[in-house]
């Protein structure tokens, strides 16, 4: 493999590995303490809690909603790391 598709396979799998660390986030036992009272992602918390960027974080729930995770999880292949 030459340095540029190295470097492309890195990006790719840092994408997966953030939209994996999200998912989790958003649908595991603990999701109801990343919410606000209003019902809203309270984003903050899930950057600090998954070590990711507010704008990460932001891109990646805003692709969640509008797909309801049907895309989403599809294009990861599982939730929560176990295969289907």
């Amino acid at each position: 493999m030459t340095r540029t598709e190295i470097s492309k396979k890195n990006s790719r799998d840092k994408l997966q590995r953030s939209k994996q660390i999200i998912i989790s986030t958003v649908t595991g036992l603990y999701k109801d303490e990343y919410k606000k009272k209003s019902g809203r992602w309270d984003i903050s918390k899930i950057a600090e809690h998954t070590h990711l960027t507010r704008q990460t974080v932001s891109k990646h729930l805003k692709v969640w909603e509008a797909n309801q995770g049907g895309l989403f999880e599809e294009e990861l292949g599982t939730i929560d790391g176990l295969s289907k």
